[in-house]
């Protein structure tokens, strides 16, 4: 299942509440959950400033936030989500694998970023979109490798449906 848009209220880090909201959050039975931000348009990161800036159609900068820290920024906050959920806590889904990655949608070479806080493997762009499912796989694989894989099943996409009540704009079974 993949939600777009995906709005939420986290306490996350915060002393107070705050709304969310992920690009793309996919919710796989069998693997897990992964968050995903996309970035349109030209993308520069400049190490030595640790600064984002995004390229619009007329040719202007804009100064961005980090794309890594605001995906790693959802994926906590929806863990809190499901871990204040009982339902989620007796199903485990706070504890199984919650990923996150970067989608650089106009970028032919991301492999170009060079970013502690985003390795190659969760870092996507233009060509990618030609294998999305690839992507996702490799994406997968590399938090994988990084954590215990306790698969979500049918009653977990059940009461994530449930919880989160997704009023994005895309609501796919996959």
């Amino acid at each position: 299942v993949v939600f777009h848009s995906l709005r939420f209220v986290t306490t996350a880090g915060r002393a107070r509440p705050a709304d969310g909201e992920a690009d793309f959050v996919i919710f796989d039975e069998q693997r897990g959950i992964l968050v995903v931000e996309v970035k349109g348009g030209g993308v520069r990161y400049e190490p030595a400033a640790n600064s984002w800036w995004s390229l619009d159609a007329a040719g202007a900068e804009h100064k961005i936030r980090d794309p890594f820290k605001q995906a790693a920024k959802e994926k906590y906050a929806i863990r809190e989500q499901l871990s204040r959920d009982p339902k989620c806590v007796h199903l485990g889904l706070a504890q199984g694998l919650i990923g996150h990655a970067v989608l650089l949608a106009d970028i032919d070479d991301p492999r170009a970023i060079n970013h502690a806080a985003g390795p190659r493997e969760i870092l996507g762009g233009r060509g990618d979109l030609a294998d999305v499912r690839a992507w996702l796989d490799r994406v997968f694989s590399f938090w994988q490798g990084h954590h215990a894989n306790m698969p979500v099943g049918k009653p977990g996409m059940q009461a994530i449906h449930r919880l989160l009540k997704p009023d994005g704009k895309l609501f796919i079974e996959v």
